[in-house]
């Protein structure tokens, strides 16, 4: 497949969710690498990795609701995957989190 996407680096927020999982399946599918991030569901996000043996997936945890781990979810990611050029926030229904944009 010839995509844009192949070999970049992609954080997916939410990925242990439905949405987040079906993201990650469609970059995966694009050629594109994972960072998996999850905060009560680790364990999805990491039987989603196992399931996307094509793509190279990292899985991070972290609270969104709080700045800190925002930006230690970040630190992780770009220290891992040096690369890293998207990020796609998977929105969570009722929730309020903080942003944190890539520069």
């Amino acid at each position: 497949m010839n995509s844009q996407l192949d070999g970049k680096v992609v954080l997916i927020t939410g990925a242990s969710g439905g949405i987040g999982a079906a993201i990650a399946k469609a970059f995966a599918a694009e050629g594109a690498q994972l960072v998996l991030h999850a905060n009560q569901n680790p364990d999805r996000a990491r039987k989603l990795a196992r399931e996307l043996p094509n793509a190279s997936s990292l899985v991070l945890q972290a609270n969104l609701t709080r700045e800190r781990a925002v930006k230690g979810l970040f630190a992780a990611a770009k220290k891992d995957s040096a690369r890293l050029m998207y990020w796609w926030p998977t929105p969570v229904p009722g929730r309020r989190a903080m942003c944190h944009c890539m520069k």
